[in-house]
């Protein structure tokens, strides 16, 4: 049997100094991310990638296959290089191929902060606080002649000018008050699921006299993969592949680069019995901290115009009939436990049937508001407050 020839050693030296290369790089960058403190350092991946790396010029050294290290080198290339430069980047996506949304989409996800509870929240910066919410950093703890009003709720709670139209109204109604101070609370694509957690989180902080509650679009808008609080336990309990995507930024953008929206199920993100629970929750939290509560139905252009076709085709829902039925229920669903726990009531829902011209209250898709819209919610909301405080 003729024996193989061994490899030269200049052979073995060019393998371990490509060896060296393509993993002692990445290394050196996954200790530069610790030392400057970035999110994306890791001490477990640096340890792994330095003893990875000397090892690896070590057998390079002295094996007798320098084609395998040039193998491993190839492979360190197209794999630990982009992992590093991602993270050097800063990117981080919320693992999207595990946590879907009809909003936000896996490359909108991409942008987002990733919370543990609430799957996102926005990063702070240009009209955010430190906090990621819209506004101005919070005075905390609350100065005691101020009066606050804390807002929860989605997009349309998020929507610019909602915040300065509520505060210049009841700056009218409220005048005996050092000052008004309105704390949005609003996230594009929260649910009551969401909004339970930010209560939690921040009523007490925030200490405001009142909190209005105005969230159900995204409640019953269907769900991909599972409803939120089911999701929400998957992520308490990850699988291995869930692990494996929370711990690569490069599969978590090739997940995001190549993934297309799923098929919805036939289920609301937050089934109507989850819908009332959640509120109930965030009422018997708000109730024990003293904090008066104002329920709003989220009014729509949607029976009078009717319901855009993107919502169908972009599957929020699966057709107009439903878009318009989940939505009646789930205001009806707030309005029963408004009444039932004596909470503020201010039916846009019902007040928006007696507007004739109710295209010009909302923008095309007959949910968020024009800045008419924005002043006849501002109007609304402040009328109600002042009336149950301006006489205390």
């Amino acid at each position: 049997m003729t024996p193989q020839p061994m490899s030269s050693a200049p052979d073995r030296r060019f393998a371990s100094w490509i060896i060296g290369i393509a993993l002692g790089v990445p290394a050196l960058a996954a200790w530069w991310l610790i030392l400057a403190g970035n999110e994306g350092g890791s001490w477990t991946l640096a340890g792994l990638m330095t003893g990875s790396t000397a090892i690896g010029v070590w057998a390079a050294r002295r094996s007798t296959k320098a084609g395998l290290f040039l193998a491993v080198a190839t492979v360190g290339l197209l794999l630990l290089w982009p992992e590093m430069a991602l993270r050097m980047a800063g990117f981080r996506a919320d693992g999207a191929g595990v946590v879907q949304f009809g909003y936000p989409r896996p490359e909108v996800m991409v942008r987002l902060r990733r919370d543990p509870d609430l799957f996102w929240t926005l990063p702070p910066g240009g009209v955010r606080n430190r906090e990621g919410f819209r506004g101005k950093d919070w005075i905390l703890p609350r100065p005691q002649k101020w009066f606050r009003v804390a807002l929860f709720g989605d997009s349309c709670v998020y929507q610019p000018s909602y915040t300065q139209k509520l505060r210049v109204r009841l700056g009218a109604g409220l005048d005996e008050f050092a000052k008004i101070d309105v704390v949005n609370l609003g996230v594009p694509g929260y649910s009551t699921y969401q909004g339970k957690i930010l209560v939690e989180r921040w009523a007490d902080a925030l200490d405001p006299q009142v909190a209005v509650i105005q969230y159900g679009w995204n409640d019953h808008w269907l769900a991909y993969g599972a409803p939120d609080e089911e999701k929400a336990a998957r992520r308490l309990n990850p699988g291995w592949s869930a692990e494996l995507i929370d711990g690569s930024r490069f599969i978590q953008w090739a997940i995001a680069k190549t993934a297309t929206a799923s098929k919805p199920l036939d289920r609301a993100r937050v089934p109507l019995d989850h819908f009332r629970r959640n509120l109930n929750e965030i009422g018997d939290h708000l109730e024990a901290l003293g904090i008066t509560v104002v329920a709003v139905t989220p009014p729509t252009a949607h029976p009078r115009l009717g319901v855009p076709q993107y919502l169908i085709d972009d599957g929020f829902v699966t057709s107009a009939a439903q878009a318009l039925e989940w939505h009646e229920q789930y205001c009806g669903a707030l309005r029963e436990i408004a009444s039932e726990r004596g909470w503020l009531l201010v039916d846009l829902a019902m007040r928006v049937e007696e507007q004739r011209d109710v295209g010009s209250l909302f923008i095309l898709d007959g949910i968020h508001f024009s800045n008419k819209g924005l002043e006849w919610v501002a109007d609304a909301i402040a009328a109600t407050i002042s009336d149950a405080f301006s006489s205390h």
